[in-house]
């Protein structure tokens, strides 16, 4: 057997032991847990500190991109330069290869949250529930709130170099022109307005907070109670675990059965 064929018999192996223990997690249901309902109510909204912005929503996200060498979308094996919001390959060239800076460790993209309580429980969400208002789409959230850009800029200060440009970014101080390296740092704010209606959040409760980082987190957009949501949270992990275990025995049956057909052709 090859070292390949070795690597992914394993591999295979482990994955079904995984889902194997998927399966059995599901059947034991989501743990100690709290399901609270209720209409939403911003007590403090959402502040990035380091450029003293501050938004009346709970949600705030900073983005930060640098200008870099990247591949041109629309001429294939040409080499151009832009804004990313990630850390972009070295990019090869006939002139030689060329290779974008690291993104300063001081100023990188983040998400920062207000307070929010739910419904007459006192409890406020944790961050990690109200990170969830931040994606792109979230699979219990049938109205996912849009993200607005943050406006307000112009007069802000100077904070590690960066400086405002326009209404709307911060940016390294360069004119007209950018070089490679220099860095653009927009905010967008969940859209509070949108936050209407009854919300569920499923998740640990402690210290006031629901939605600790030691249980299972969950947020809806619709009331929903604790024994519908284990219902779900069973068959859900169950469905997936078993629908995985079977992919696992395939693979598993893909990278042994080469070594049956060998010993019965030397066999014969």
């Amino acid at each position: 057997m090859s070292k390949k064929r070795v690597i992914a018999l394993v591999i295979s192996i482990v994955v079904v032991i995984f889902d194997i223990y998927t399966v059995s997690l599901g059947s034991q249901g989501p743990g100690d847990v709290e399901a609270v309902s209720g209409e939403l109510t911003m007590i403090k909204g959402a502040c990035d500190e380091d450029f003293d912005i501050y938004v009346d929503s709970p949600v705030l996200i900073r983005k930060v991109e640098m200008y870099q060498y990247v591949e041109d979308k629309d001429k294939e094996d040409v080499v151009t330069t832009d804004f990313s919001d990630k850390h972009e390959p070295m990019q090869k060239t006939d002139e030689g290869t060329l290779t974008n800076p690291d993104f300063p460790d001081d100023v990188k993209s983040e998400i920062f949250y207000g307070k929010v309580q739910i419904g007459d429980s006192g409890l406020y969400l944790s961050d990690e529930i109200l990170e969830k208002f931040s994606y792109k789409g979230y699979i219990n959230l049938e109205n996912q709130p849009e993200k607005l850009p943050v406006g307000g800029l112009a007069d802000g200060g100077s904070y590690l170099g960066l400086e405002p440009l326009d209404d709307y970014t911060y940016c390294t101080p360069c004119g007209e022109y950018y070089e490679v390296g220099d860095l653009r740092v927009t905010w967008y704010a969940v859209d509070s307005a949108a936050l209407t209606g009854i919300y569920t959040a499923v998740g640990g409760v402690k210290d006031g907070v629901i939605g600790d980082d030691e249980h299972l987190t969950d947020l809806y957009d619709k009331e929903i109670g604790l024994e519908e949501f284990a219902d779900s949270f069973k068959s859900g992990n169950q469905a997936f675990g078993i629908a995985l275990i079977v992919i696992g025995l395939i693979l598993i049956l893909i990278c042994v059965l080469p070594l049956f057909k060998k010993k019965k052709k030397v066999t014969a």
